[in-house]
């Protein structure tokens, strides 16, 4: 049963909720066993609630803007002893960044579009190196979304954690084929032997999953639907 969940007026909040619980934007069909997952974009945290649900055994989720952070608090408030909130987002280095809150576009607010160093009004958000804050966590997890909107494909390819995982799954702005192919590449090379990309034109992003082991990979994700 899906516990009461918050959503702003006036906000996209309900078409990111139908998106993940609702027509699984990820793809997700099962989570392995003893699932540990690290929920790197957690909005407002309805996916790590989704996993926390299908049964994981704990959900680290970073949101760096605040009023997504407050949002995610109130939405995971049932599930606390599974997910771990972190009021920070991942990056190249420790920083703090301005975020922009967002302008009404078509009539709401879009939280999900958050974009860096704006001119006009503006919250601060903390952010954690990536291989720095994984080896930190108490325990390793086999599992990562990965949905920042600024650094994703960077972040497969640079990062040297990145192959502790088993599962990877995500969204992503894509420039052309060559950053698909360079990635899918980077990613073989860390052991990740079944990858998967579709376009998703309506946000102009493209949706991917890795998985380091080809059949099980296709027994968690739903890849050819």
């Amino acid at each position: 049963m899906t516990p009461e969940l918050t959503i702003r007026s006036f906000s996209n909040d309900q078409m990111i909720l139908d998106k993940i619980f609702y027509t699984n934007h990820y793809r997700i069909q099962i989570l392995p066993e003893n699932c540990v997952v690290l929920d790197v974009g957690a909005h407002c945290g309805y996916f790590s609630l989704n996993c926390a649900m299908k049964g994981a055994k704990r959900v680290y989720a970073f949101e760096p803007y605040k009023p997504n952070y407050e949002m995610l608090l109130k939405n995971v408030s049932l599930f606390r002893d599974i997910v771990v909130p972190f009021n920070a987002g991942m990056w190249y280095d420790y920083c703090v960044q301005k975020l922009a809150h967002p302008d009404m576009n078509n009539k709401f607010y879009d939280f999900n579009e958050i974009k860096f160093n704006p001119k006009g009004d503006f919250d601060q958000g903390l952010f954690v190196p990536f291989d720095t804050m994984v080896g930190q966590l108490p325990e390793q997890p086999n599992f990562l979304k990965l949905h920042t909107r600024n650094y994703d494909l960077e972040l497969l390819k640079g990062s040297n954690k990145i192959k502790d995982f088993e599962f990877v799954c995500g969204e992503a702005y894509v420039e052309g084929p060559e950053d698909i192919k360079s990635t899918i590449e980077a990613m073989k090379e860390k052991g990740f032997e079944q990858s998967f990309f579709r376009a998703n034109d309506e946000e102009g992003t493209n949706q991917f999953v890795f998985g380091k082991d080809k059949a099980e990979t296709e027994s968690i994700f739903s890849l050819y639907a």
